[in-house]
């Protein structure tokens, strides 16, 4: 039917076929992670937290998600599964997720942490390292297996170029570099081709620096 000025009448039963929300529905995720990305490196810090809050708020439900819908299947086969403790209990232990919870946002979202380490301020560089250290514990350790050499070579790069009086900085950049260091080479879990090749390389990396 036609309004009084020819055009369509849209009847409240209807709904356009691309009508905003639809469209929102089907927005790709990887501009969210852009977004947050960005905002992550801002130099303003107090955008920077606020985005560094929002990263670990979806994280978070990321893998409460997968972990709901993993134990759902294991359940179902009558099979128990608990988070892992990979590096020591007596040094503030980090639990991570089962091997076969794997969430594939992550594996998008590690690259560009990783990039922002190369920025070209030293808040920028801040930015990826705190991105690094909010996903320790909520990225299986196969994949930061993968991206452990990646990741030591972009921290080490942050560490030598932070400013003298960004103290709080190197600290907290130190911090997450040994926190990935005794994640991934946990010795009572390094029983693994993957993991012997990659302790390898940071060892590698580590002695020519």
């Amino acid at each position: 039917s036609s309004g009084p000025l020819g055009g369509p009448v849209i009847s409240a039963g209807s709904k356009p076929k691309n009508n905003w929300s639809s469209n929102l529905k089907e927005l790709d995720p990887l501009i969210f992670l852009d977004a947050l990305v960005d905002v992550l490196t801002d130099e303003n810090r107090f955008h920077a937290k606020a985005a560094l809050t929002a990263l670990n708020v979806f994280a978070e439900t990321l893998l409460f998600l997968a972990r709901v819908k993993h134990t759902d299947v294991l359940m179902a086969r009558g099979v128990h599964s608990a988070s892992m403790i990979v590096s020591s209990p007596s040094i503030n232990p980090v639990y991570s997720p089962h091997p076969s919870v794997r969430i594939p946002v992550f594996e998008q979202l590690l690259p560009r942490l990783l990039h922002c380490c190369y920025g070209s301020t030293w808040q920028a560089q801040m930015g990826g390292v705190m991105g690094l250290g909010a996903l320790v514990g909520k990225v299986n350790v196969e994949i930061l297996c993968l991206f452990q050499v990646k990741i030591v070579r972009g921290l080490v790069y942050v560490q030598k170029r932070l400013p003298v009086y960004a103290s709080k900085e190197q600290d907290e950049t130190s911090q997450v570099l040994m926190q990935i260091l005794r994640v991934v080479n946990n010795v009572d879990e390094a029983n693994s081709d993957a993991r012997r090749q990659s302790f390898q390389g940071v060892v590698e990396y580590l002695s020519t620096e």
